[in-house]
Order: structure tokens, then C-alpha cells, then sequence
């Protein structure tokens, strides 16, 4: 493995606010649906200062702007969903969190919620495998026997 990639804001100074990448995200891809929430020392707080100790003790140190392209290992913050809407040419953000189901689709059957999830992921699934030929992508099979009707 050459990366880590981490969707969790990350830093090698404590995150106090929002910062200028989170402000720029926002401005490109708010309008459809895909600003970031702002991090303060709370949230992601400890568990992102452990995540980056962690890896970095593993050999994976956080890469910053002063990093070089290309340089491996590192570990990687990652904001996945703008990337989600131009892979699969999608106007607004996508409805694969499961655990928004409900809001997605507030008059849809329990039943129904989780089988459009289940499309939606199975459609990134598809797209990621076409872009990345030769690349397994092994996803486990959804078990729907202990999910939440909601």
C-alpha cells in the first residue's frame, strides 16, 4: 500500500476552524450539495490527531502542500463526493449513506430506501471499476438482517 487516504480533516497543527481548503471546497461544490462541515477542536479533535500519529508512526506521514507530488507512502485527506459527482456525471450529491436513507427518501417504504442505497452503491461500485481497469474492487454482499427499518 502507498497511501491512505482519509475522508476526516487532517493536520499537523491542532484544527481550531474551518480552514482555507474547507472554505474552497464549499465554494466549488456547495451549489450541489457537497460543502464541507467545519472542523473545530472537537470534531474530528482526538481522533484525528491519533489516526495521523498512528499512521505516521506506521510510515505513512500526512502529506501537506509543502509534500511533493507523488511522494509515497503518505497519508492522504481525502474529500471523496466532488470526485463521486464527476466519476458518475451526477449534478448533486449522491444518496449512498445509509444511514440518511430516510431523509433521502422520507415516502418510500423501509424496504425501498435501502434497495435505492443499495443501487446508488452498486453504481460507484461500477464506475470505480471502469476507471480503474485491472484494480479489484471486492465488496462484501449487504446483509440486510440487522439493519435498522427506518
Amino acid at each position: 500500500m502507498q497511501v491512505i487516504a482519509v475522508d476526516m480533516p487532517l493536520s499537523l497543527e491542532p484544527i481550531r476552524r474551518r480552514r482555507a481548503a474547507d472554505a474552497a471546497v464549499s465554494r466549488a461544490f456547495g451549489a450541489q450539495g457537497c460543502a464541507v462541515h467545519s472542523p473545530s477542536a472537537l470534531r474530528p479533535g482526538a481522533v484525528a490527531d491519533r489516526l495521523r500519529a498512528d499512521a505516521d508512526n506506521l510510515g505513512y506521514p500526512l502529506a501537506t502542500a509543502a509534500t511533493p507530488a507523488g511522494q509515497t507512502p503518505a497519508l492522504l485527506e481525502v474529500y471523496p463526493h466532488p470526485a463521486l459527482l464527476r466519476l458518475l456525471d451526477a449534478r448533486y450529491r449522491l444518496p449512498y449513506k445509509v444511514g440518511n436513507r430516510r431523509k433521502y427518501w422520507p415516502d418510500a417504504t423501509p424496504d425501498e430506501r435501502l434497495a435505492r442505497v443499495l443501487q446508488q452503491l452498486d453504481e460507484i461500485r461500477c464506475a470505480l471499476q471502469r476507471e480503474l481497469d485491472g484494480v479489484p474492487l471486492d465488496v462484501p454482499r449487504w446483509r440486510t438482517s440487522g439493519v435498522k427499518r427506518r
